[in-house]
């Protein structure tokens, strides 16, 4: 007889560890990282070290990620990998904490330690990406995936209104109140790991890891959909953190929002996300993929746009409601994609030089937003000029999205928006003007 202890983890097993995964992970999100760039400007930095601080961290961590696909990382198994840089992302979160308490006004520390908590998070994606891949069967994937992406953004918006209670709570102690924050996602971290833990027999069914060099990776771009793919990101990131990562210090310094004005606004974004993904996951079917993920872009492009156009907190609220679907819709399609392009023994390597190439194209982007910021000539406000600047570099990419002709996309735009406004909980709104017209059309 079999003792269940030594049997090899179930599918059922595994969804349910990797769903408490997610929820650990992304309370985490919540919580601590969606604050980073809080926590800098409350040290005192300016808001251009505050928004690099965003991104050139996940630079670092994803040339430290490169690394980790080679040598003695190859010999060790995906469980070792993914636990092993999850706690060292556990260890990252008290010594930025400590930062906070002793008060150390100092941008390159900072930056090494979020540099070093993203190299460890990035580094356990690639081994976490080829076990999901191996054990979560494909005709599951996409309901699986917009069933945990739903589940990480609750747990985001959970942590994200809890962190900024305390915070409005405590802003007479704030260094100290983040420290207190970056302790408590340092122990979400180690259940986070303890989750990950419990894949540790799953067998891997692809047969062993191919390491695929990166030259071969970006000759292997050329004229294939791949490549089309991973060039699309290339710039689309360049276009998006143009402007994206200045929105915070817009809002915390340019407009002077407290804690609880800022939460709110960001909560909204994440509830358009989940609301997004429970539609995608009851609707959406897998050869809808790339009109999702056109659908996601051109919803994103005109972002920066409708700041501009004005400040009131309502209209905020609506558009980062609105922004937080198309980033659902946008991020699923891209996991997706990457799944239906790339073999599955290929894939911790590759998706590795695609973490590479999409971080460097942030970086460049953070780079331009914030030379702009900072010799902003024209009359106009230079926050807003960034964001007019950063819409009409997104509409510019988008149109060179692959796979999808732009001629053809609004009567696609148009179904899928009445498709979704149609759904819980938009369709009771929209229901009695419904019911209004199929009634008078009856008496006509």
């Amino acid at each position: 007889m079999i003792i269940q202890s030594n049997m090899e983890p179930s599918n059922h097993q595994h969804v349910r560890a990797s769903l408490k995964d997610a929820i650990f992970t992304n309370l985490t999100v919540g919580m601590g990282e969606s604050y980073f760039v809080a926590f800098m400007l409350a040290l005192g930095l300016s808001d251009v070290a505050a928004g690099a601080g965003r991104i050139f961290p996940m630079f670092i961590g994803v040339c430290v990620q490169m690394l980790a696909i080679r040598g003695p990382f190859r010999k060790m198994s995906l469980k070792s990998r993914m636990v092993g840089f999850i706690l060292i992302q556990a260890l990252t979160l008290p010594l930025l904490a400590a930062l906070g308490i002793f008060h150390l006004k100092n941008a390159y520390l900072v930056i090494f330690l979020i540099g070093l908590y993203w190299a460890a998070g990035l580094s356990s994606q690639p081994p976490w990406h080829r076990l999901m891949g191996e054990t979560i069967p494909p005709r599951f994937r996409l309901k699986f995936f917009a069933l945990r992406n739903a589940w990480a953004q609750i747990a985001i918006l959970s942590g994200l209104i809890l962190a900024g209670i305390i915070l409005s709570r405590f802003e007479d102690h704030l260094l100290q109140t983040y420290a207190a924050l970056f302790l408590i996602c340092g122990f979400l971290k180690i259940l986070s790991a303890r989750e990950l833990y419990r894949h540790k027999n799953a067998p891997i069914k692809g047969g062993t890891e191919e390491r695929i060099r990166f030259r071969d990776f970006l000759k292997g771009l050329k004229g294939s959909p791949q490549g089309h793919l991973v060039g699309f990101l290339f710039f689309w990131y360049i276009a998006v953190q143009f402007s994206g990562v200045y929105f915070d210090p817009f809002m915390l310094k340019k407009l002077n929002w407290g804690f609880i004005d800022y939460t709110t606004i960001i909560a909204f974004s994440f509830v358009g996300r989940i609301l997004t993904f429970r539609y995608l996951r009851t609707r959406a079917q897998p050869k809808q993929i790339p009109w999702i993920f056109f659908i996601g872009c051109a919803g994103i492009s005109f972002t920066p746009l409708w700041w501009v156009i004005s400040q009131n907190f309502i209209w905020i609220m609506l558009i980062e409601f609105l922004s937080g679907a198309y980033w659902a819709a946008f991020e699923l399609a891209v996991i997706m994609l990457y799944f239906e392009r790339i073999k599955d023994s290929e894939r911790t390597s590759l998706l590795t030089y695609i973490s590479f190439t999409n971080t460097l194209g942030m970086v460049i982007g953070v780079s331009l937003g914030g030379w702009a910021l900072q010799n902003w000539t024209l009359s106009s406000d230079p926050y807003l000029g960034i964001f007019v600047t950063s819409t009409l570099i997104r509409l510019s990419v988008l149109t060179t999205i692959p796979s999808i002709k732009v001629r053809d996309a609004w009567p696609v735009m148009v179904g899928q928006a009445r498709g979704f406004l149609a759904s819980e909980p938009f369709g009771v709104m929209t229901r009695p003007w419904v019911i209004w017209k199929k009634k008078k059309k009856k008496k006509d």
